[in-house]
Formats: structure tokens, sequence, C-alpha cells
């Protein structure tokens, strides 16, 4: 879930990561113009512990890392491969993280600087082979002189930064003087509203998807004087975001029946294979050949007389979620 205000019309800036040399005021890389360094810091493996290699490729601020008092940024991150992404996680060193899990998020700038300052946003990403990356943006916060509206929104937020298909979210905005605003109207890219106006309201999630999809909710508020403030916040569809996690359509063993020595194929099916994070093999006895795909080859152990083995696969998701399924194998002697 994310969400940002787009009360100032700039265009976004992109800002790419920064790595601890950059806080000691030294240049990670060398020829390339002042300007440019000004505006696109190059990633230089600023990795957390364990990790072999810069994993986070970038994080992007919208609408600038340049903001005043109380403003709502939006802030998303990307990654090398999110099929090894098990875990991603927020910190910030002053104001307030909309969500402190997943590869989006929206941060609301303090409102009662009296100085400008610098807040560190920092995303720690754990790799499913155990490894991590550790990486940093600034935002430059100036005090805010001119937006003393009531209207003014000072944060979004929803029940759920992730809803299953048909599922229902309730969104809610703040503003500075609930007394100083006129109306409040909801709009979204897909799915629809219980109610579109308030400063809560529910919104429902599509029925029916082919794949992971991204709702973007906007809220707008117009105050008693005519000002107008917009923000907006995203929220994921998926199947299985409701903590069921992933939904598995089949599971197979190839051939189901085996004896002692031989190996049999095991298939796993998931209904939305773009969401999974990993998969996990285990068996009540025989050898598994391979771990961390959709696919395995099972071992008959020996035996002196017909037994039945329990093999049980584990599909987690990208939010944590996960979902078990067993089948058995015949061993005849």
């Amino acid at each position: 879930m994310t969400f940002r205000s787009i009360r100032d019309h700039g265009d976004t800036e992109p800002w790419r990561i920064r790595d601890r040399s950059c806080r000691r005021g030294r240049l990670p890389v060398f020829g390339i113009p002042l300007l440019l360094y000004l505006f696109t810091v190059l990633i230089s493996g600023c990795g957390g512990s364990g990790s072999t290699g810069t994993f986070i490729t970038g994080i992007t601020i919208s609408p600038s890392a340049s903001v005043t008092a109380g403003s709502v940024v939006a802030i998303t991150a990307t990654v090398k491969d999110t099929t090894m992404l098990k875990a991603a996680k927020w910190t910030a060193t002053g104001g307030t993280l909309a969500v402190a899990t997943g590869l989006t998020t929206s941060w609301i700038a303090p409102s009662d600087l009296k100085e400008p300052a610098v807040f560190d946003i920092n995303l720690l990403a754990q790799q499913t082979n155990g490894q991590s990356d550790l990486q940093t943006v600034k935002i430059n916060v100036e005090p805010s002189s001119s937006n003393t509206s009531g209207a003014r929104i000072t944060g979004v937020s929803a029940s759920a930064a992730a809803v299953d298909p048909g599922g229902i979210v309730t969104a809610t905005v703040t503003v500075a003087d609930n007394t100083a605003v006129a109306s409040v109207n909801w709009t979204s890219d897909i799915g629809g509203f219980v109610s579109s106006q308030g400063f809560s309201v529910q919104w429902r999630a599509p029925s029916t998807i082919t794949s992971t999809q991204q709702a973007t909710l906007t809220v707008t508020t117009l105050g008693t004087g005519g000002d107008v403030h917009t923000a907006q916040l995203v929220i994921v569809v998926q199947e299985g975001a409701s903590g069921g996690g992933p939904v598995i359509t089949k599971l197979t063993a190839t051939p189901p029946n085996v004896t002692p020595g031989a190996a049999s194929t095991l298939q796993v099916t998931v209904a939305d294979t773009t969401n999974v994070a990993t998969y996990v093999w285990t068996a009540d006895g025989g050898t598994l050949t391979s771990n961390g795909t959709d696919s395995t080859s099972w071992v008959a152990p020996n035996v002196s007389v017909m037994t039945i083995f329990k093999i049980t696969v584990t599909v987690r998701d990208k939010l944590g979620n996960s979902s078990s399924q067993s089948v058995n194998i015949v061993v005849n002697p």
C-alpha cells in the first residue's frame, strides 16, 4: 500500500539510492558531471549484513525528494529478482510511514518543523537465500509557511495493504481541521466504492482478476475557502491476500506407486505464480533430490513391506502467507 500527495503539481523526480559514503560527503562515482550527480546518485553496494551484492536496484520518491512540512510522498523500491524477495522492511528517522513492509510505502513529513531537516528512509530487503541488502534515501523537508488550510490532507490509510478479489477495504483520510472541509470525494481506477464520500469509506476490489493488480484510490478534499487538496494510496489485489496463502490448484506424484530406489516426480500448480516467493518440499521418508521450485523428485527408501510416504509442499507468497498440500506415494518391495 502506498499513497502520495499530488497537491504540488511539479514533475515527479526519480531519486536513486545513496550509499554510506554519500553521507560522509564523498562522491561514489567519478567522472560524472556534478549536475547529474545532484539528481541521480548511483548504487555502489551499500549492502546489509550477509549481502554478496546489491539486491535493491532503486528507490523512487514521488513527487520529489525535497518537500515541505506535512507533505505526503510515495516511495517505491525495485529489486533484481522479486521471486528471491523474502521480506522488505522500511524504517525512517522521523515522520510517519504509512506501511512498514513491502516494496511500496508512503511517508508523511513532520508538520511541526521550525527549521529545515533531512530524514533518512531505510529499506532492508531479505532474500530467500538468507542474504540481505540495506539501502537509504534522504528526503529534505522545509518548514511550511503558506499551506495553512484546515482542509489540507495530513494522512491517508487503509485497513489492509492487500486484499483478495472481491474483498472490502476501509480507506480513511485525515485533515488538519475537519470543520474547514466542505466535501471529501473518493475515486479509484479499478473496483468500486460502497460509498464514495466521507472521511472514511469502503472500497470493494474487483471480483475477478487474471493476475495480481494494483488499485489506486484518490481522495480529494474541498475546503470551505475553495481550496482543493488531493492524495492517493495503492492497494494490492491478489489471491491469498487475506492470509489464506497462495491457492494450490494441483499436486501430483508421477508415478504414485514405486519400488525401493525408484523415483517419483512431484509437481505443484499454483493459481497465481507471480505472487509466489518460495516453494518448500518435505517428506516423512525417502530422499528429495532438490528443493525451492514448483517441481522435484523423490527417491523411495528400502522397505520390507508396502509403505505409504507423505510428501508435502508449502508455498509462501510475498506477503508472508503460506499454503500447504500433501500427496501420498506407495512403495512396494
